[in-house]
């Protein structure tokens, strides 16, 4: 990748309606689980929140010339992937120059596409080592990509304002949910601590000038 920002992306996990938005009740995504059983659409006011924020900062992001990867739970059945808007949350729908990514796993380290290449071979290939990652739930999808992309050799870091998770009390969750992605290597940030960080790198202060 050529640009300011060498090594960097932002990887947007699990950006799809039934995950985060708690108005969001189309019958379709009733009758789908890993172990068989009924998977309820789990958006709550929290996860809301934070959708939003992670729109405001993807566009941030992208001012700045960071690519973003958006990523999605895929099903066998096409139509029901994309049923109703059910693929992307209004919040997510793609910018041009945005990369989505098909998961059928928890993490996307696994096993996903992107015309046919996995999102760990697109990242290696254009020199993405340093992800910043955002995006639901922290003690599943959000644990299991970052694990996975510490064992690849990712620098990973987590965005703390930007992780939802489907709890009743979501933030003691999150919080020792990310201390342990700390303890296995993983780092971790507000947004706007990564943002500063990377606008001065794009703008530095001035030198002091010398008669």
């Amino acid at each position: 990748m050529s640009g300011p920002f060498s090594g960097h992306a932002l990887l947007v996990n699990d950006c799809q309606r039934w995950r985060v938005d708690p108005t969001f009740d189309d019958p379709a995504f009733m009758s789908w689980s890993a172990d068989g059983g009924m998977m309820k659409p789990n958006g709550t006011d929290h996860t809301q929140a934070v959708a939003e924020r992670i729109r405001d900062v993807a566009d941030q992001f992208r001012a700045l010339g960071v690519p973003v990867f958006l990523i999605y739970y895929g099903f066998d059945d096409e139509d029901h992937t994309t049923a109703n808007g059910g693929l992307h949350m209004v919040e997510y729908k793609p910018e041009r120059g945005d990369t989505l990514v098909r998961k059928e796993e928890m993490s996307p380290f696994r096993h996903s596409d992107i015309d046919g290449f996995s999102l760990n071979t697109v990242l290696k290939e254009r020199g993405l080592f340093r992800p910043f990652a955002a995006g639901f739930h922290a003690t599943l999808c959000m644990t299991e990509m970052g694990l996975d992309a510490l064992d690849e050799g990712y620098e990973v870091n987590f965005l703390e304002d930007c992780i939802g998770e489907h709890d009743t009390c979501p933030e003691p969750v999150i919080q020792n949910a990310l201390r342990e992605l700390e303890r296995q290597g993983a780092k971790r940030c507000t947004s706007e601590t990564a943002l500063n960080s990377l606008r001065s790198f794009l703008f530095p202060e001035p030198g002091p000038v010398f008669a």
